[in-house]
């Protein structure tokens, strides 16, 4: 029967049910500051959260090694028995954004700043060495047993996996130009964003903790009917947890409205 489990052996996409979710938002003005508060708080009720893959790979090859069940954080299996990738928890999330527009400022007719504030907050997460959580760029386990018994090159460290909590920033600023040439109005704009805390849990995760990212543009509009525009945008930051790093992209685009 070993012989015949690499060839039977089966996987499948899942879409969990009954996920219910329940938040609330707000949106103020702070007195005469000119600056505007908005902001969302929600609770998901049992949210599947992806287990480490690497433990459900070493999970799954139980049924032919079955030493392997002293290294995983899942367990040892049959060949007849069905893995379950994800842990139902708790995940509370809050942001908030605040924005102002100022007038007359460095030259320009305006600039508009806009800053958000996001973290995510897992609840009764268990702890890293009960139970490791997904975390993007993590191809071993966190066991130095595994690695001990050669069963990977390397022990994944502890930083790179999922934690309870994971929070981020970011920050556009938005200058505008008006007839900065002729019938052509400029508007440069400088987009900043800093996981600096934590990793989110998969799939899609808000968080990695010390990834950022940096963009600029210009767009120019003639006669607010043509517009052209120019952006760089640079990823950095987390290592080899961030799977963007190497993705560093220009983009170019022209449109007409009319």
């Amino acid at each position: 029967m070993g012989g015949d489990y690499p060839a039977s052996a089966r996987y499948f996409i899942e879409y969990p049910e009954d996920i219910k979710i329940l938040g609330g938002s707000f949106n103020t003005d702070l007195g005469s500051s000119g600056v505007s508060l908005q902001g969302e708080l929600s609770y998901k009720f049992d949210a599947p959260l992806q287990i480490d893959d690497t433990e459900l790979l070493l999970a799954a090859l139980t049924p032919v090694v079955p030493q392997l069940g002293a290294v995983n954080q899942v367990g040892s299996f049959g060949f007849d028995e069905e893995i379950t990738g994800y842990e139902k928890l708790d995940v509370m999330q809050f942001q908030t954004t605040m924005t102002q527009v100022f007038p007359d400022i460095m030259g320009a007719d305006q600039l508009a700043v806009v800053g958000e504030f996001g973290i995510t907050q897992v609840i009764d997460m268990p702890s890293y060495q009960e139970l490791r959580f997904e975390g993007p760029g993590t191809y071993t386990t966190g066991n130095p047993l595994a690695t001990a018994a050669g069963a990977q090159p390397a022990t994944e460290k502890p930083e790179g996996f999922a934690t309870a909590t994971s929070m981020g920033y970011r920050i556009l600023g938005r200058w505008k130009y008006n007839n900065a040439f002729s019938s052509i109005n400029l508007n440069p704009r400088l987009a900043w964003s800093h996981d600096f805390s934590g990793t989110s849990p998969g799939p899609g995760g808000n968080f990695i903790d010390g990834r950022k990212a940096v963009s600029i543009g210009l767009e120019g509009v003639y006669q607010n009917t043509w517009s052209a525009d120019l952006a760089y945008t640079r990823f950095m930051g987390a290592g080899r947890y961030n799977l963007l790093n190497d993705r560093d992209f220009v983009g170019f685009n022209i449109k007409a409205s009319f």
